[in-house]
């Protein structure tokens, strides 16, 4: 994945540091760092992801199987 492709900035102009910079990222590449960084924020994350996708689809996730998934890729 190249930056361009998943970042979006934003530029605005702020009264009190003149002109700023705001960058957004793809959910895809927040869902997939969450799995990569060991934090408890990261974790709440992970827990909400997986509550989410069992509630929509009514369902039991196996949690092990989409780790094992997203534990394959590489950031280097």
């Amino acid at each position: 994945m190249r930056e361009s492709e998943v970042t979006k900035e934003y530029r605005y102009t702020c009264l009190m540091h003149g002109e700023c910079i705001r960058v957004y990222y793809n959910l895809e590449v927040i869902v997939f760092l969450s799995f990569r960084i060991e934090a408890l924020y990261t974790k709440s994350f992970r827990e909400w992801i997986f509550y989410s996708l069992g509630k929509s689809q009514n369902r039991i996730l196996d949690c092990d199987l989409i780790i094992g998934e997203y534990s394959s890729f590489d950031l280097n």
